[in-house]
């Protein structure tokens, strides 16, 4: 409810009094990793991101927490890694899809990032964010004619 209403503080109290009844329970871990995110601590939620993985290896959404932490923290090699992991799990998962072909765009890694914005437009031609990959492909399209 705190974490909802924007009541932060209260959240993250709420969060330390139940990992002291159950240090091992995935959602706390993961709503403190939320909090702290919010609250602009990328290191500290980073790591809640791990003990949820930890707990729970294959949770797509703790990899997608973390894949995001890991790209604010300018850490993009984790952010891939997060992202193939998340691609093994759910192969059609599009979001990390279009990651992974924004990071691949980003070093110039212009085969790879047309692939998977491919990969990504076959599955879900209408969502905006496949929209723009559509645009994207067509500068990739131009800097592969130079």
């Amino acid at each position: 409810m705190y974490l909802h209403t924007g009541n932060l503080e209260n959240a993250i109290h709420c969060c330390n009094i139940a990992s002291i009844l159950n240090p091992n329970h995935f959602t706390v871990w993961h709503i403190r990793g939320i909090i702290l995110r919010k609250k602009g601590d990328f290191h500290r939620a980073k790591f809640c991101y791990a003990r949820c993985l930890e707990l729970k290896p294959r949770n797509i959404a703790a990899l997608h927490d973390k894949a995001s932490i890991h790209l604010y923290l300018e850490e993009y090699q984790q952010a891939d890694i997060c992202f193939d992991k998340i691609l093994v799990l759910d192969p059609l998962n599009v979001e990390a899809m279009i990651n992974k072909g924004l990071l691949a765009l980003s070093v110039e890694n212009y085969h790879i990032a047309t692939e998977l914005f491919n990969r990504a437009i076959k599955l879900e031609k209408d969502s905006p964010k496949v929209v723009a990959c559509k645009e994207l492909l067509s500068k990739i399209g131009f800097l592969f004619e130079k």
